[in-house]
């Protein structure tokens, strides 16, 4: 076993040394440091272990899914839902539009029509009643 992995076990031996022995100051780990390096072993270990069998399941469901047409069928009911909700979306951005150019032109009338009912006459310089920039209401 040495001549096929010379480096299995000095390197096994490596890391339980270095976890086993903090006193160790070249080779000290603080506690957080030694669980994620524990961690990290055993689930290489368990991976290991695990990969042959989620290769064959991973073969399994791909000629399952070549049969059922599963992703397609999904992606067919994905398209037709996103495209209903952009359909929806741009009813009401475009309804938006509509109604707030309505509230502006009406705005825009409104305060035309008060324009020219207090005497305006045509050249932008009409007072109108309100506040001033100190707080004080004027009438025009």
């Amino acid at each position: 076993m040495h001549s096929q992995h010379p480096n299995l076990i000095p390197c096994t031996r490596t890391l339980s040394n270095t976890l086993s022995d903090p006193h160790n100051s070249s080779k000290s780990l603080s506690l957080v440091q030694r669980i994620t390096t524990t961690i990290v072993f055993q689930i290489l270990l368990i991976s290991r272990f695990l990969l042959p069998y989620l290769g064959f399941l991973f073969a399994y469901l791909c000629c399952w899914e070549q049969e059922h047409k599963l992703a397609q069928k999904a992606v067919k009911g994905v398209g037709r839902w996103s495209g209903q909700i952009l359909r929806f979306l741009l009813t009401a951005w475009w309804l938006q539009s509509v109604m707030g150019g309505i509230h502006l032109g009406i705005m825009e009338g409104v305060g035309l029509m008060a324009v020219r009912e207090m005497g305006g006459d045509g050249d932008g310089s009409v007072e109108m009643e309100g506040f001033n920039d100190k707080g004080k209401f004027h009438r025009g």
